[in-house]
Parts: structure tokens; sequence; C-alpha cells
């Protein structure tokens, strides 16, 4: 694992059932999953390497626990759907329906964790950032 420990998965689920439903190359791919999955609402708004990176200056502090918390919840829930999408408790589809809340809440500016702002600065970034358009009145040709 690349951001989440084993500690932080033992406080969400029990290693027993862990177990049962994963492997570790399965909760490697679950982890890198729900990662992306979070990036996809973060990305725009904060610099997504700094706060997954367990080596940056800003994780020397500690990560963010909400977001830990949040990326194992998407984590469980993705390797519940993988091997029994039928047996997902009512309260692991909750936690991931909360997760998915605060993060689409977090890409709104409602939530605003203190996560390091995405710094624009390169070229390409600024092009990726930018909408083209043509602005002219149609000549009729």
């Amino acid at each position: 694992m690349i951001f989440i420990t084993q500690q932080d998965l033992n406080t969400v689920i029990y290693q027993d059932i862990l177990n049962i439903i994963s492997d570790s190359n399965s909760v490697d791919t679950a982890e890198l999953t729900a990662i992306e999955q979070a990036k996809g609402y973060l990305r725009n708004r904060f610099d997504c390497d700094l706060i997954f990176d367990s080596g940056s200056s800003y994780n020397s502090s500690g990560r963010n626990p909400l977001l830990v918390m949040y990326i194992c919840d998407l984590m469980i829930w993705h390797l519940y759907a993988a091997v029994a999408p039928n047996k997902i408790s009512e309260s692991r589809i909750n936690r991931r329906d909360i997760a998915v809340e605060w993060l689409k809440d977090v890409a709104r500016g409602i939530s605003n964790p203190a996560f390091p702002i995405k710094q624009v600065g390169s070229p390409a970034e600024e092009l990726q950032n930018s909408r083209f358009g043509h602005t002219c009145k149609n000549s009729g040709y």
C-alpha cells in the first residue's frame, strides 16, 4: 500500500473480514482505485501529488485523518464490490456514499480541508485549464 497503512484499515474493518474479501494484490488495486477516485474530485483545486505522497513535506506533519478514513471506506467498498457485490452491507454503502459526498463538497468548495492548493504555473497546466472556443460571427459561408 502506498498511502493507507494496515493500521488505517484495521480502524474501519476487522482483519478477519478483510482476509475473507481480499488478498494483497486486490488490496493494492483497491487502494489505487480509491485514490484515483478521490483525485478525480480533488485535482482541480489541490496538489494531489503532495496530498498522496507520504514522503512529501505536506505529509510530514501527518496525513489528513478524514481523507485517510474516506480512502479506507472507498477501498473496502471496492473490495466488496469485486468479490460479493450482492453482499455489501447497508452500512458499507452508506460509508461509501458519505465519502463521495465529502469529496464532492471539497471539490465544490463547501468543505475546505487543509490541503495544499494547486499551483498553476507551468505552460502545460495553464493550457490544461484553458477553454477554447470561437467567438466570430458566422459569415454565412
